[in-house]
């Protein structure tokens, strides 16, 4: 019998950070591949669509083999899992391939949220990471200019019904655990049960388990000044129109959380509160009906009203 692997893919934007501080521990009897381990490069691989090597699986076997002799469940929690937002999640078939290719009894949880909400959460982390990606552009108004053959972000990559189908389909129904992060965050306990029997464990195991969101946003007027030094100052991979390179430690200091900080007090929130309002306009606008007929399907899928929980 094929020995059990949980891998918690994300969506990026959905507590990733809270779940695998709080709840994926040794003392609720996980063992994690982190986010910095040589575990993650064996199923992202960027410039790749192949399955992982045979040293790759034999590297990633004895990290099972591992967590097995301590009685813990191995445990894969990335939400790049899932494919990278910002290119559309382009690799995200790749991926899953390679999670598939293990040959592994692999269990699924898949966590999504609302995608308007989505949507403006992850542009604001996009440019949290040096990203110079205007909000419009992020809703794909427009091809980068200086390479239109880049991969870009689109609406499909929220298609919760099509993804649900997906992984059912790969790893089988009962392997698939679908959570929506708003249910997840109003009643923790569903969360807990719903995991307890994905894996077939007794969910006495959790009964302690506490949920605290981690990662909190910077400010809008943050943002904004990030947004400014990243596009049009520091040059990264993810800005590149920028003039100084990012090695520069001077400009480093100038894109840095506290700087950012203390430009926000100057600013003054209050000041950004119609901003904030017209970007949430801005992706109605944009999105408008497009997930309507998509979350319907997705609600009858995993049998939880989606609309109740704020899905257009």
């Amino acid at each position: 019998m094929a020995e059990k692997v949980l891998f918690h893919i994300g969506l990026h934007k959905t507590a990733t950070s809270s779940l695998q501080k709080d709840f994926f521990t040794v003392g609720h009897g996980f063992f994690q591949g982190l986010k910095k381990s040589k575990i993650m490069e064996v199923f992202v691989n960027k410039s790749s669509t192949e399955l992982i090597s045979s040293k790759d699986l034999e590297c990633f076997l004895e990290f099972v083999k591992r967590a097995n002799e301590d009685s813990l469940v191995p445990l894969v929690s990335h939400e790049r899992l899932s494919g990278y937002p910002l290119s559309g999640g382009y690799d995200r078939m790749s991926i899953l391939n390679r999670i598939k290719s293990t040959g592994l009894d692999v269990k699924i949880i898949y966590i999504i949220r609302e995608q308007k909400s989505w949507i403006y959460s992850a542009w604001k982390q996009m440019i949290i990471d040096s990203s110079g990606m205007k909000l419009q552009e992020f809703l794909m108004k427009s091809h980068p200019k200086h390479n239109a053959r880049l991969p870009v972000p689109r609406l499909e990559y929220l298609n919760y019904a099509r993804d649900i189908t997906l992984l059912r389909d790969m790893f089988g129904e009962a392997n698939v655990s679908v959570i929506p992060m708003e249910l997840m965050a109003q009643d923790f306990s569903y969360f807990k049960s719903k995991v307890s029997k994905l894996l077939d464990v007794d969910i006495e195991r959790f009964r302690n388990a506490q949920l605290s969101f981690k990662n909190e946003s910077l400010s809008l007027s943050e943002i904004y000044f990030k947004l400014f030094i990243n596009r049009y100052v520091i040059r990264t991979e993810l800005s590149p129109r920028g003039m100084i390179s990012s090695s520069n430690n001077f400009f480093k200091f100038l894109a840095g959380e506290r700087f950012c900080t203390s430009f926000s007090y100057l600013a003054g929130s209050n000041s950004f509160s119609a901003l904030d309002a017209n970007n949430k306009a801005l992706i109605n606008g944009v999105v408008g009906e497009y997930f309507s007929e998509i979350n319907f399907k997705a609600s009858e899928m995993i049998g939880i009203d989606l609309k109740k929980l704020g899905y257009c």
